[in-house]
């Protein structure tokens, strides 16, 4: 657990970039090029569009036990964008808004986090109705929801916490047929089916 701020964070990231840290250039250069899909060695690596240009971005984003996070450095300009947050939602849809936000750009329009309806039916009628539920969901409201990977990501994760891993596994599974191959998701579903003895049967 590493106790922090915004502003220590920022500090921190000006002197990785700048090579304050990480003297030997070689070591930075491999560091943030991406060695499975699109992770490189501790920070996700790739292009966003911003605007109408696509831009080359780095970071890493995270949430544990009642607080979520997320670093984002622009390696095209001098900025930095941290979010801190003392809940455990997903940030993407916060960032999207103040990354658009930063350079000028008309903020997106907000989705309803499908962690959000999906976390509710679950707790009312349990997973396997969270799941037939999601397929109208997607068929109804497809344009009004956010059916991100972080979504589900971090629904999962939740009742990893919660240690309740045959949840955890549904809501991966399904995923997984979103997102088919994501790393992400491989080493989460093991996690869970590993702590799972109903789906070890």
């Amino acid at each position: 657990m590493i106790y922090s701020t915004a502003n220590d964070l920022l500090r921190w990231t000006r002197a990785l970039f700048n090579g304050n840290l990480i003297q030997n250039r070689e070591y930075l250069k491999n560091m943030v090029t991406p060695q499975i899909e699109d992770y490189g060695y501790g920070v996700f690596v790739g292009n966003q569009k911003i605007g109408t240009q696509n831009e080359l971005v780095m970071g890493h984003s995270g949430n544990i036990h009642g607080f979520s996070s997320q670093l984002t450095y622009f390696s095209f300009s001098d900025y930095t964008l941290i979010i801190l947050d003392n809940t455990q939602q997903c940030t993407a849809r916060t960032y999207f808004t103040l990354r658009d936000l930063l350079f000028g750009h008309q903020a997106p329009d907000i989705r309803e986090p499908v962690s959000g309806i999906l976390g509710s039916v679950i707790e009312e009628s349990g997973v396997m109705e969270a799941i037939r539920y999601y397929g109208e969901l997607i068929e109804k409201r497809g344009d009004e929801c956010d059916f991100s990977l972080n979504e589900f990501i971090n629904l999962g994760d939740y009742y990893l916490d919660q240690d309740k891993p045959e949840i955890a596994f549904q809501i991966f599974k399904l995923a997984n047929t979103l997102y088919p191959g994501s790393s992400r998701l491989v080493e989460r579903l093991e996690k869970a089916k590993t702590n799972n003895s109903a789906v070890l049967k």
